[in-house]
């Protein structure tokens, strides 16, 4: 059970950082990320810290 919460709480997590990634691309590069990996890329080209 707390395996089970613990891996709903990262895939949250992760979820949430793909989500601020890709609003963030959005607003300063105007790309939208094609996918969980290429966020975290177009936000390491902006310059923010993963």
């Amino acid at each position: 059970m707390l395996r089970a919460a613990v891996e709903r709480f990262v895939t949250r997590l992760v979820d949430l950082a793909v989500d601020v990634n890709s609003h963030i691309s959005v607003g300063k590069l105007g790309r939208v990320a094609a996918n969980y990996r290429s966020s975290f890329t177009l936000a390491a080209e902006q310059g923010h810290r993963q």
